[in-house]
């Protein structure tokens, strides 16, 4: 598998959540982060000398967990690839490495229009028994099999090119 060799890349795709949701998303954890510097303000400017388990549990949800939040929307991506002789992606930061299947370990491959809450929740990484799922906006997708019968989709804004790229695999 050469994941190395930019000659062998047949399909390449970067996705993340759109830029509204990500914007909403900050400014509301910035609203809870204000809520929580102004409980912390009171706590503070008031006659008696607060604990550390008081303002403990102002900063904790209030500051650290938005924040990571934050982070955490700003930096999530899926990446995929598709190589000549293999499929590779990741949900970062999810995955650090690539998940990797050869052309030998897909039976079958088809972009598909999805639910992604119907069928699966929502977005983001969905795990069943037998299907698993990876996408990150939008509905439609790659639906791949395996050979052990689990079926993956991987979600797509390019899913024909993607579908046809895994099927030229050598």
């Amino acid at each position: 598998m050469q994941m190395d060799n930019k000659n062998n890349v047949l399909f390449h795709e970067v996705q993340r959540f759109s830029a509204l949701l990500r914007l909403f998303a900050v400014i509301s954890m910035l609203c809870s982060i204000g809520l929580a510097a102004y409980g912390l303000w009171l706590n503070l400017s008031s006659h008696i000398t607060p604990s550390l388990s008081s303002l403990a549990t102002t900063a904790i949800p209030g500051f650290i967990i938005p924040g990571l939040l934050i982070a955490l929307l700003i930096f999530m991506k899926l990446e995929t690839f598709v190589y000549s002789d293999c499929l590779c992606f990741r949900f970062f930061p999810f995955h650090i490495s690539f998940k990797k299947f050869t052309k030998a370990e897909l039976t079958e491959c088809s972009s598909c229009t999805y639910n992604p809450i119907r069928e699966f929740g929502g977005w983001g990484i969905r795990c069943g028994s037998k299907r698993h799922a990876y996408n990150i906006n939008g509905n439609r997708g790659v639906q791949i099999t395996l050979k052990d019968g689990k079926r993956l989709l991987i979600g797509s804004q390019k899913a024909d090119d993607f579908s046809h790229a895994l099927n030229s695999m050598s």
